[in-house]
């Protein structure tokens, strides 16, 4: 995502690999910038009592060939009759004063990158 107080910039989450490709292209005086997700909580332990707070958000995106859709139910920590849940956990988004983003369910055990302790303001 973006710096927590900036304005441009995209919106959605992303799920980025710690080996990307690049491909060559023009420089930019005015880039974009993406930064990485932190936890930020007021009791800053998730639910095995780890601490969390400012901890990087790991991510995970998978194909499932038996399952052709997605369907994330806000308030909701059971799927319908059709459905496998596959986690369960928090609605999720920016802070209400800072720039709007979309909400998410972050898994109840939010866990954390190992060794990124850093507040970074992602």
């Amino acid at each position: 995502g973006s710096f927590y107080s900036h304005t441009g910039g995209g919106s959605n989450h992303l799920c980025l690999p710690f080996n990307p490709q690049y491909t060559t292209s023009a420089s930019s005086s005015t880039p974009s910038l993406i930064y990485g997700g932190e936890y930020q909580r007021l009791n800053n332990v998730n639910s095995r009592g780890a601490a969390i707070e400012d901890r990087n958000v790991p991510c995970a995106v998978c194909d499932v060939a038996s399952r052709s859709r997605v369907l994330m139910l806000p308030a909701r920590n059971e799927c319908p009759s059709a459905w496998t849940r596959e986690y369960y956990g928090f609605l999720v988004a920016e802070y209400h004063a800072h720039k709007k983003s979309e909400y998410v369910c972050v898994d109840r055990e939010m866990r954390a990158l190992p060794g990124h302790t850093a507040d970074e303001n992602g």
